[in-house]
């Protein structure tokens, strides 16, 4: 075991190469999945963590952070990185960061430390970034990798990623990224590069693949389902000419990536689409959930799909119009026969009816056959081997695990009591299906190895197998788990067989990595197939050539989930090619300093004429003090590449404060939403109005997203409630002025805007607000409400109001003033005339006690009928 624990941390060829390009020259690394950029990584983390370096890592969850330490630990690597996240307190930071090492370090953390010069930036080593397809120029990454260069300008820059499918969408994406990175050099790693090639041939595992014949119902139920998915594509682009519908084909609709790719097209115009459409865009999303169920699923579990699709059709849920289509009914009846058989009212399913899951009958005899090797193993130096099934989810696992330790009967009698069937029919004939399989397999007990070397026909007879003896047999049954029953994968016996996701809610970072590193299978059967799964299984092979590997393909042969894994590596394909044109014909300047993408001539382009005006040089620089809660946000990066700086303050009133008299108060749609519901945002205007002249509320809008409250942000009764809210909170705070942006980037131009030509901000001052402090000014001393009814009044102006209410107590106080009174008070006898009548105007009351429907004649004004 010592010697395999070697080889885990010993690079392959492709990787040493790799390792050595990166680690001489900063740039961007794009790998194709599953060819171990995870160990690339931990090898730079490795070098990296000696004290007499101060490296910073970005971008990683804390899942992989996990992980890191825990490969790193197993490597015997002292110390070990750290975590800063916002369990450390604010003081203990910047010692921290002089204790050197590798650390994993929040994004809206260290954009603080940065502002804050708590990072002792000269004394950083370099930057380590993972995921870095997701950088631009708004994202907070960019912004720390702007700081970072502004004070340190011969620190590394190095940037990971496997995803190069990001880099096709939009025009330039490649180069716009390289260019927030600071870094010239592209890495590419495809899968078809020759070192690559040549590496992982050396030591291939022993592959068999089992291709499955779908039967006739399975076919025509595949087809009916490709017919819709067609139909509801056309109906898609008959219905939006304009818009790009070049990924909305069938091939797309089949693939995982199928609502991202949708998603990203139609956010930004989904409130323009019709309901038609919404409804059809879901549809596909139902056709691809089918086609899964269809491969991965038995025959009643995709019943029970079906008839819920078709239970919820009913006229007053709306019904797809895809529903009445001759497909439909066709998929309807099909999946109704694979249970039931020919078309009945029957009460009960017959085992003998029940469509058999043809991959249900391959794993069995899989798992039959590594029972014999283990078992001829045994005594042998080898000994048996622990196998680990890959299946498609937590559900798909649970089922085959019953399947294998229990049995078929078991399995259909434990589906069938979870379905929606269960109580309303009944199973039979269980006991002659029993018998039937026994004797199925008596008399054929052959392996799938002799199988896949000769083909063998009907009626031909085979050489018996020996029986397995009592003291010598491996309890199959008692070694079947479940992944999430397992705490030790190294304590588990050797012939132990566990089941596994592939993709999984809860799944751990790199999750069937560390299984095989773990858990060391001998046999793999992957249930479900995934491109990158079956890359890390080629790694793990190569990096552990002296253990015996097979490998089982389970997959039915000219099935969609075939297609879906051919279209993976043909999408991934072209993604590479796309990065090596666009490596031959980007051009990136020689000089990546940070001014050139910081907009440091702000005073100059704004101001145009320099006569009799402060030169730009002599200005004050611009800045805007920003709430520490808001560095999660996009909008201080683009104000800070916009040439103004970013003060970081814990403010209690306002999230951004632009002037000493303008303070805005920054929500999202969905952050709108649930201050209205919960009234908090009604306590914030208070607040604002009551300390800033100009108190601003911004309503800041998703740009990936539609810029309108009738988008895909909330029901449309709730959206209803929040405008009039909205009417009632700009009544009520008349001074409270509304900005509605549609994205971060025209926020941060209109903060620009407004700025200019105003008095900076005191960081000092926008602290020593408080919610709790008292008023000083005589414009914040009084209620709101009683100005609003002052200001109402004819003879009162801004001008004259606040002498009124220094000099008066309240409304009633001021009914009983006489007319010298009031010019006294108001300097003006115009405005006391005014003013006096208005109070003392005579008025009649009538009724009609008759029809008292009747409208009253005269007008109400404080409480008065005059």
């Amino acid at each position: 075991m010592a010697s395999v624990a070697e080889n885990e941390n010993v690079l392959l060829d492709y990787e040493k190469q790799i390792f050595l390009d990166c680690f001489h020259e900063d740039g961007l690394l794009v790998m194709a999945k599953g060819l171990g950029l995870e160990r690339i990584f931990l090898s730079f983390l490795r070098i990296y963590c000696d004290p007499g370096q101060l490296v910073l890592v970005l971008n990683v969850s804390s899942a992989e952070e996990e992980y890191f330490i825990n490969e790193l630990r197993r490597m015997n690597v002292s110390p070990l990185p750290k975590s800063i996240n916002n369990e450390i307190a604010v003081n203990a930071r910047y010692s921290t960061y002089l204790q050197g090492g590798a650390l994993f370090v929040s994004s809206r953390i260290l954009v603080v430390d940065f502002l804050t010069d708590r990072v002792p930036a000269a004394h950083v080593s370099g930057i380590l970034i993972n995921r870095a397809h997701k950088v631009n120029e708004s994202s907070q990454e960019a912004f720390i990798l702007r700081l970072y260069r502004q004070k340190n300008t011969k620190g590394f820059i190095k940037a990971f990623t496997d995803t190069p499918n990001a880099f096709t969408q939009g025009f330039g994406r490649v180069e716009r990224v390289m260019k927030n990175l600071f870094v010239r050099k592209l890495h590419i790693w495809p899968r078809f590069e020759a070192s690559v090639l040549d590496t992982l041939d050396k030591h291939k595992p022993e592959v068999i693949e089992l291709q499955l014949k779908m039967n006739a119902r399975m076919r025509d139920i595949q087809m009916a389902v490709l017919d819709l998915i067609s139909v509801c594509v056309k109906e898609v682009r008959r219905c939006n000419p304009t818009l790009d519908t070049e990924e909305i084909t069938v091939e797309n609709a089949i693939s995982r990536s199928f609502e991202k790719v949708i998603g990203l097209y139609l956010d930004p115009v989904w409130h323009h689409l019709s309901q038609k459409n919404r409804q059809l865009i879901a549809d596909l999303k139902v056709f691809r959930t089918l086609l899964m169920y269809l491969t991965s699923y038995d025959c009643l579990t995709f019943y029970n799909l079906v008839a819920g699709l078709r239970n919820r059709s009913s006229p007053q849920n709306c019904a797809s119009s895809w529903i009445f289509l001759e497909p439909a009914e066709k998929l309807f009846i099909l999946s109704q026969e694979r249970v039931f058989g020919q078309p009945q009212e029957s009460k009960e399913i017959s085992m003998d009816v029940v469509e058999k899951n043809s991959k249900w009958q391959a794993l069995q005899d899989v798992m039959t056959e590594i029972k014999i090797q283990n078992q001829q193993l045994f005594d042998s130096e080898l000994g048996p081997g622990r196998t680990l099934i890959l299946a498609a989810d937590e559900r798909c696992c649970s089922q085959l695990r019953i399947l294998l330790k229990e049995g078929y009967e078991a399995l259909i009698n434990t589906i069938l009591d979870r379905s929606t069937l269960s109580g309303k029919v009944g199973l039979k004939g269980s006991t002659k299906a029993n018998k039937k399989r026994t004797a199925e397999k008596e008399d054929d007990q052959v392996t799938l190895t002799q199988m896949m070397k000769r083909t063998r026909k009907k009626g031909e007879e085979t050489e018996p197998v020996e029986p397995l003896s009592v003291g010598d047999q491996w309890d199959l049954q008692t070694e079947m788990v479940l992944w999430s029953d397992v705490i030790e994968y190294e304590t588990l016996s050797p012939s132990a067989v566990v089941f596994h996701p592939l993709f999984s809610s809860n799944e751990k970072a790199f999750e069937i990595v560390r299984v095989m590193l773990r858990f060391l299978p001998r046999y793999i059967v992957l249930y479900d197939l995934d491109m990158t799964v079956v890359r890390q299984i080629e790694v793990h092979k190569a990096t552990h050539p002296s253990l015996p590997l097979r490998v089982y393909f389970v997959m039915y042969a000219d099935s969609v989930e075939e297609q879906r894994y051919l279209t993976t590596l043909r999408i991934e394909k072209q993604a590479f090619e796309h990065l090596i044109r666009e490596k031959g014909t980007m051009a990136l300047p020689e000089d990546m300093t940070a001014d050139l993408y910081r907009d440091v001539a702000f005073a100059v382009q704004l101001n145009t004429r320099q006569g009799g005006l402060v030169s730009p040089a002599q200005m004050e620089q611009p800045r805007v003090i920003v709430d520490m809660r808001e560095f999660g946000s996009e909008l201080p990066s683009l104000l800070h590449r916009r040439g103004i700086d970013i003060h970081p303050v814990t403010l209690e009133v306002g999230d951004y404060v632009l002037t000493p008299d303008i303070c805005v108060e920054r929500k999202s749609v969905n952050d709108l939403i649930g201050s209205l519901n919960s009234g908090r945002l009604y306590s914030q205007a208070t607040q604002l109005t009551r300390f800033y002249r100009c108190p601003v509320l911004l309503i800041e809008f998703d740009q990936n997203k539609s810029f309108s409250l009738n988008g895909n942000y909330a029901k449309e009764t709730t959206l209803k409630d929040v405008s009039n809210k909205l009417v009632l909170l700009t009544l009520h705070f008349p001074k409270l002025r509304i900005l509605w942006c549609s994205s971060p980037y025209a926020t941060a131009e209109l903060f620009q805007e407004i700025k200019l030509g105003r008095t900076e901000p005191d960081p000092t001052k926008a602290v020593t607000v408080s919610s709790e402090q008292e008023a000083t000014a005589a414009f914040e001393k009084y209620n709101l409400g009683p100005q609003e009814m002052l200001l109402k009044m004819p003879g009162v102006t801004q001008k004259n109001y606040l002498g009124i209410m220094n000099r008066v107590d309240s409304i009633a106080a001021l009914c009983k003033l006489t007319e010298p009174e009031l010019k006294d008070i108001l300097g003006s006898a115009s405005d006391a005339e005014k003013l006096h009548g208005f109070l003392h105007m005579e008025y009649e009351e009538k009724h009609d006690e008759s029809n008292q429907r009747n409208k009253p004649k005269t007008k109400y004004r404080f409480g008065k009928r005059l």
